[in-house]
């Protein structure tokens, strides 16, 4: 849906997604060429690991989606990824890559955009602990994991220019990971 702020209406856009699930997407405001652009992951199922982008662009005055394109990953970087990722508690996660969350949609000049991803997963443990009584206590630990991030550069028209794997892994304990995961820093240079 697009919703009008002057005429206070919403108008629903037709989309096709053509039996892939998306999982993550999100969307941004393009200033230079006045659309709305988004992209995500897509699966071939709900529990499927992620094949590839979707990336759409939307005329916000013209009420259409202007393009919708799914592109497949290549097998060298599914490779790489599936070889190279930082995968922690693996009897828990399926596949560490299925755990990643679309964080940042970055518009270029262009008409395309930059896809900021993140392997992100949580983990719950009980600790029971003797005190000086010989009572024991149990407590909960959160543990928040910010691993490696995708990022992925696609052209106006859908296709992947470059996809790279950036490398990482933080772990935080009771802290909702507040001052973990990356910030963009975008130069205008």
């Amino acid at each position: 849906f697009l919703y009008d702020l002057a005429g206070d209406s919403l108008t629903p856009l037709e989309m096709n997604f053509a039996g892939k699930h998306i999982d993550e997407y999100s969307f941004s405001y393009d200033q230079v060429n006045h659309l709305l652009v988004g992209a995500g992951l897509y699966a071939p199922e709900t529990d499927g690991l992620i094949e590839g982008t979707l990336f759409m662009s939307i005329d916000p005055a013209g009420d259409s989606v202007r393009l919708q394109h799914y592109e497949p990953f290549g097998k060298d970087f599914s490779d790489l990824a599936k070889k190279n990722l930082s995968i922690h508690f693996v009897n828990q996660v399926k596949d560490a890559f299925g755990t990643f969350e679309v964080k940042n949609i970055i518009p270029r000049t262009d008409g395309g955009l930059i896809l900021l991803a993140e392997s992100y997963t949580t983990n719950t443990r009980y600790v029971t602990t003797p005190n000086l009584y010989g009572y024991y206590t149990t407590h909960t630990v959160e543990e928040y994991y910010y691993n490696d991030i995708i990022a992925i550069s696609i052209a106006p028209d859908g296709s992947i220019t470059w996809q790279n794997l950036l490398k990482k892994h933080q772990v935080s304990q009771d802290d909702k990971g507040y001052y973990s995961s990356f910030i963009p820093i975008i130069n205008k240079g």
